[in-house]
C-alpha cells in the first residue's frame, strides 16, 4: 500500500531533490468536467519516464477540495474524480485530442 500525498508535497519532494539549474518536467491530466488533476507525471528527464501518481480521494477544507494521490502508473487507467464524480479512462499516454475532449463532455472518457 502506498502513502497518498498531496500535490504540493509530492512536487516540492522532488524540487528540492534537484541539482543546481534542474529542471523539473510536471505533466497533469485534468477532469474535463471540474478540471481538477487526476493524474500526474513528474520528471526530470523528459523522455525517460518518472513518477506517475493518481488521484485516489479528496479532502473537503473550508468548501475547498485537496486532492490525496498515490504513487501508481495511469496510462488507460479507469478513474472515478474524487471532485465531481465523473467516471472513465485516463489517456493511453498523451493528453488527450480536441476530438476525445468532446466525446469525453458526453461522458465517454474521464
Amino acid at each position: 500500500m502506498s502513502l497518498l500525498q498531496f500535490e504540493e508535497t509530492v512536487i516540492g519532494d522532488r524540487r528540492k531533490a534537484l541539482p543546481e539549474n534542474g529542471r523539473l518536467t510536471i505533466r497533469r491530466q485534468q477532469c474535463v468536467h471540474c478540471h481538477s488533476v487526476l493524474a500526474l507525471e513528474i520528471t526530470d528527464k523528459i523522455g525517460f519516464g518518472g513518477e506517475y501518481y493518481v488521484a485516489n480521494d479528496a479532502i473537503w477544507l473550508v468548501g475547498e477540495p485537496h486532492l490525496l494521490y498515490k504513487k501508481e502508473r495511469w496510462f488507460g487507467n479507469f478513474i472515478r474524480c474524487p471532485v465531481c464524480g465523473i467516471e472513465g479512462r485516463l489517456p493511453m499516454d498523451k493528453p488527450l485530442s480536441w476530438e476525445n475532449m468532446q466525446k469525453s463532455r458526453e461522458g465517454i472518457n474521464a
